[in-house]
């Protein structure tokens, strides 16, 4: 542990220049990140030491989190959509990497818990995979194959975030729909016969557009992360290198997480409004299971167990605005929101909801695995 600490403190002041901090700017920021102070640079120092008492405590809060979550989608199966089942499966991923490469590592009781949570989330993926085909069978059709086990078999490097990659223009109302995310994904499942992945023009440019914000942002991540775990690196490595010769997807996806984290740490700066929430969960989730553990920051995950309730579910937020449009199954496939498909799991105050349970989840998977990976 020692070794990685240095190596990472090396690579910190080599790969990361404090000078290339940005401030937000109005004129170029869309509503959510307006007003918001300079970045801050804890973010990357957010983490101190733990000692083993503290690191025993935060590992079991967030194991608790992770077992009330999956508990409460099991009971409410039936309800879920299938957005509500791709967090668990990228839950179900980090931890089986987890116990292969450290199951030697971290404390016996630790990994008695992590076996029996991965035990229960494959019976809950199992029967999404089952259920959901026969409940919503053209959005199942369109992307289905996200729910696949083998699908998330690739457990990404720990990696730092570079913050001279920022982009320094926003697209206030962005580009990629979840219609436009939902059909470039599927183009993943068409190869060539020599193996290689088409990928149209059109899908190519959305995903590289630098002036993308929010959910445009990380489903530009969320799409590198599948076309990875689909065998189309090397598709992507090539019309990466024609864009820009030194990058590829790795540096890639460091820049996306940059710019992610730098979001994320605008929505922290201005307390977590509530409809910025479930934006916030997905950005620290893609990129915690990604390997940027630096936006893993411990006050954030106090929030974040914070947001759910005794019943494991997440909800809707006391006051929060959503689109009616994102919820039925009627729209899936004939929609332009840039929010994945939400469906309600329970009625009350403050609904329990599919997807943001499922976002929250992946949130929580990438702070196990930095918790794990830096015992």
């Amino acid at each position: 542990m020692l070794f990685i600490e240095i190596l990472l403190f090396i690579q910190i002041f080599t790969v990361i220049n404090p000078m290339n901090f940005v401030t937000s700017d109005e004129d170029l920021l869309p509503d959510i990140l307006m007003d918001s102070p300079h970045i801050e640079n804890d973010i990357l120092f957010s983490t101190s030491l733990m000692s083993e008492g503290e690191w025993e405590h935060i590992i079991s809060m967030v194991l608790n989190s992770i077992e009330k979550a999956v508990n409460f989608l099991w009971k409410h199966r039936h309800k879920v959509n299938l957005d509500g089942y791709i967090g668990p499966r990228m839950v179900e991923s980090v931890i089986q990497a987890l116990l292969k490469l450290y199951e030697q590592k971290i404390p016996y009781s630790v990994v008695v818990r992590m076996q029996i949570i991965l035990r229960n989330i494959q019976t809950l993926c199992d029967f999404g995979l089952y259920y959901v085909p026969k409940e919503t069978p053209f959005y199942f059709s369109r992307v289905g194959f996200l729910l696949n086990p083998q699908l998330w078999n690739r457990f990404y490097p720990v990696t730092l975030l570079n913050y001279s990659s920022i982009y320094h223009s926003k697209n206030e109302e962005g580009s990629m729909t979840e219609y436009d995310s939902d059909k470039c994904l599927q183009e993943f499942l068409d190869k060539t016969d020599d193996g290689l992945c088409e990928i149209s023009d059109k899908c190519w440019k959305l995903v590289t557009d630098e002036s993308e914000t929010d959910y445009g942002l990380t489903h530009q991540l969320f799409y590198i992360m599948v076309g990875l775990q689909s065998d189309c690196g090397e598709t992507m490595n090539y019309l990466l290198k024609s864009y820009r010769p030194w990058m590829n997807t790795e540096t890639y996806m460091q820049q996306l997480c940059s710019n992610v984290a730098i979001e994320a740490q605008t929505i922290a700066n201005n307390s977590f409004p509530v409809e910025c929430r479930d934006l916030f969960m997905e950005q620290v989730g893609f990129c915690g299971v990604a390997g940027f553990w630096q936006i893993c920051r411990m006050d954030w995950l106090d929030k974040i167990i914070a947001w759910q309730e005794v019943n494991g579910c997440y909800h809707k937020f006391n006051e929060e605005l959503i689109n009616p449009r994102n919820f039925g199954s009627n729209e899936y496939g004939h929609y332009k929101r840039r929010k994945r498909s939400e469906e309600i799991l329970s009625s009350g105050r403050e609904a329990c909801l599919s997807h943001r349970t499922s976002v929250a989840l992946t949130a929580l998977g990438g702070y196990l695995r930095y918790l794990v990976e830096f015992y």
